[in-house]
């Protein structure tokens, strides 16, 4: 006698390997958000670096390599908000050229990352 359905055997394995689709994409979708919001924290970092490069190269002058330690806590621009966000500049002056060196350091899920950006200028 032939008997209709499936057995009790097959029902388990179908209902197995679906789980094991369902955990392992719900493994991706988590990694895949947690890559994106790094990415987009490190996108931010680097564009407050760059706002930041910008603002302090525009500032030096010839008058800044007198000092000897050019490096300074900047506060955030309105509208800057990353956790546990410090700007550092700082300038270091060579023969022809100002170098300014920008590094925003910020905290995402206890661990942190540093976003460097770096800009040469000709001395006046």
């Amino acid at each position: 006698m032939i008997k209709k359905g499936f057995s009790a055997v097959e029902v388990m394995i179908t209902l197995f390997v679906a789980t094991m689709f369902i955990s392992t994409g719900y493994g991706l979708h988590i990694y895949i958000s947690h890559s994106m919001a790094i990415a987009r924290n490190r996108s931010i970092a680097a564009n407050i670096a760059e706002s930041h490069l910008r603002q302090r190269a525009l500032k030096a002058d010839n008058d800044d390599c007198d000092v000897t330690n050019n490096l300074k806590q900047e506060a955030p621009f309105e509208g800057e908000k990353l956790q546990d966000l410090k700007i550092e500049t700082d300038l270091h002056c060579e023969d022809i050229l100002i170098k300014t060196i920008v590094e925003v350091t910020y905290t995402i899920n206890d661990k942190t990352f540093k976003e460097r950006q770096i800009l040469y200028v000709e001395k006046k």
